[in-house]
């Protein structure tokens, strides 16, 4: 064993009574200076102290508060105190406890900084950690009236209290003042009418009458000033505010008027927030407002109403101009917005009215435009968008209702398993029966065998029947002449246009059909002799023929009368 091994020897604890290691650095076991004095070795000041111990909230504040008097004594004694820049501090205040980077104070100029002047060096500020002296606990963390002194409210009080004072000394000036101008004008009307009674008595009731009434008003007077004061603070979250908050006037009810969460008690009714006094939802979503007794349905109806509505619709343009490339923002720049709406708006009715008069132009339609509207046709006026064609069918919209009639449907009569119309013969043009394909209405049923026996009959050689479901008409057998023509599609049957269709029609005896049409409408009306249908007769009734969902069927007729 080595001399310097012997020399080792332990030391103990001065605060523990432990040993201590004797291989520890001095710099381990001695006690910093900014710890306090040294009493000897020890290692208590390595360990975190009050670890453990939960701070209590008068635990935070006394430790707050003590942060204050520490700062206020700092501040007192540099008032004293001659100070000098110190490297390390800050540059532009002069403070040991922070950086250049961290200093709240307002930036010097170059000549004017502490560390270049010397000059106005800021007080250290006093830096209390929390966490060094035990657990911060949520409570103390959110506490915010940590370090509140009530007794500086003293001073608060105190400043109201001579605001007070003051204010009574000018009121009992104004009073003083305002009793020798009544004294003064009674005295001149007295020496203006020489009632000398009246002279003698003005210092005895000059201003009894305006003592009286100033000491019963001057209470309400200040009741009214301190609720315009009020008025104008008035937030409309329900608090108060700033100037911009001055709607929670409005949002105030009447006592006698039904609280908005009283509406309806349910549980899953509309949401009420109390702190902004809204109810947005309907809460008697069940009920019609228009039936009466609902005096309530939801702050979101305003939404849709008044300038609300024209607001929402100017953004919408806004943003279609944004997209367009056009600068325009109804937020940064609401008078621009205004000017150009307006202006849009403008050229967009002068658009409008320019294209209907040229439609009016166009159809020489001025005395429909101007004239009335049959009152027998206002209720049957739609929103429900139709296109038609040029011969009247419809292209575009909802399918027609089929209209049911006054006579029992799906009857089988004379043994039949179809109803009469179910089968139409292209050969005889006429309709039948689809079970046995007998085009008399009155046959009886012959079932399988009576359908082969008819279509060898009349030549259809097992041509597959169309179904249909049209009304039955009453037809007169006659045979067909040996000129007919057959129709082989859909297209030439039901005289729908066609390119094939259109080549094979005569327009002279289409033009003949139409003048015969109109000029003796009563023969039209009159029942056919035959059944026979020709491809320009097909025509001529396409063309003449009225549809009651064409919009424009009312006006054909009314002007060739006019």
């Amino acid at each position: 064993m080595s001399s310097n091994d012997k020399e080792k020897v332990p030391e103990t604890d001065v605060k523990s009574g432990m040993l201590i290691n004797p291989h520890n650095p001095e710099f381990l076991t001695k006690v910093p200076w900014y710890l306090g004095e040294s009493t000897g070795p020890t290692l208590s000041h390595l360990k975190k102290k009050n670890s453990d111990h939960e701070l209590t909230l008068s635990e935070t504040d006394a430790i707050a508060i003590k942060k204050v008097m520490m700062q206020k004594a700092i501040q007192e004694k540099s008032k004293t105190e001659i100070k000098v820049y110190k490297k390390g501090a800050c540059k532009n205040c002069g403070a040991l406890t922070h950086k250049e980077k961290d200093c709240v104070e307002r930036p010097r100029s170059q000549k004017k900084a502490a560390w270049k002047s010397g000059l106005d060096i800021a007080p250290d500020e006093v830096v209390i950690k929390l966490e060094d002296h035990g657990k911060v606990t949520f409570d103390a963390k959110r506490d915010l009236y940590q370090g509140y002194n009530p007794e500086d409210y003293n001073e608060v009080i105190e400043k109201h209290r001579r605001m007070d004072q003051i204010r009574q000394s000018l009121k009992q000036e104004k009073d003083e003042k305002m009793k020798l101008e009544t004294q003064e004008k009674r005295r001149i009307k007295a020496l203006n009418n020489d009632n000398i009674n009246d002279i003698n008595n003005i210092s005895d009731d000059s201003d009894s009458d305006y003592d009286s009434d100033s000491k019963k008003n001057d209470e309400y007077v200040q009741n009214d000033a301190d609720a315009k004061v009020f008025t104008g603070r008035s937030g409309n979250q329900g608090g108060l505010g700033g100037a911009g908050m001055k709607n929670t006037i409005a949002n105030l009810r009447i006592r006698e008027d039904t609280p908005k969460y009283l509406y309806n008690l349910a549980l899953d009714s509309a949401h009420y927030d109390p702190k902004t006094r809204s109810m947005r939802a309907n809460p008697n979503i069940d009920k019609n407002p228009d039936d009466g007794g609902i005096n309530y349905v939801g702050d979101n109806f305003l939404r849709a109403t008044g300038d609300a509505l024209k607001l929402a619709q100017n953004q919408v343009l806004c943003w279609d101009m944004q997209a367009k490339g056009i600068d325009v923002d109804i937020m940064t720049n609401p008078s621009q917005a205004e000017l150009m709406l307006k202006q849009y708006n403008e050229k967009k009715i002068i658009e409008a009215q320019s294209t209907k008069d040229a439609i009016i132009a166009e159809y020489n339609s001025e005395h429909f435009i101007n004239k009335s509207l049959d009152p027998r046709l206002k209720l049957g006026q739609t929103e429900i968008y139709m296109e038609y064609s040029k011969d009247g069918r419809v292209l575009k919209g909802p399918e027609k209702v089929k209209a049911r009639t006054k006579y029992e449907e799906d009857v089988y009569v004379f043994g039949h398993a179809s109803v009469w119309g179910s089968y139409y013969n292209k050969i005889k043009r006429c309709w039948g029966y689809s079970c046995c394909h007998a085009i008399s209405k009155n046959d009886y049923c012959t079932g399988a065998k009576g359908k082969i026996a008819n279509d060898e009959f009349y030549g259809m050689n097992h041509v597959p029947s169309s179904t249909v479901t049209i009304a039955p008409k009453k037809v007169i057998d006659t045979e067909r002449p040996q000129n007919t023509q057959l129709f082989n599609s859909r297209s030439e049957l039901y005289g729908e246009m066609d390119s094939s269709v259109s080549a094979k029609i005569d327009k002279e005896k289409v033009n003949k059909l139409l003048e015969k049409i109109n000029n003796d409408k009563a023969d039209t009306d009159k029942k056919r002799k035959s059944t026979e249908v020709s491809l320009e007769e097909m025509e001529a009734y396409r063309l003449t023929k009225l549809h009651r969902d064409d919009p424009m069927a009312k006006y054909i007729g009314q002007q060739d009368d006019q």
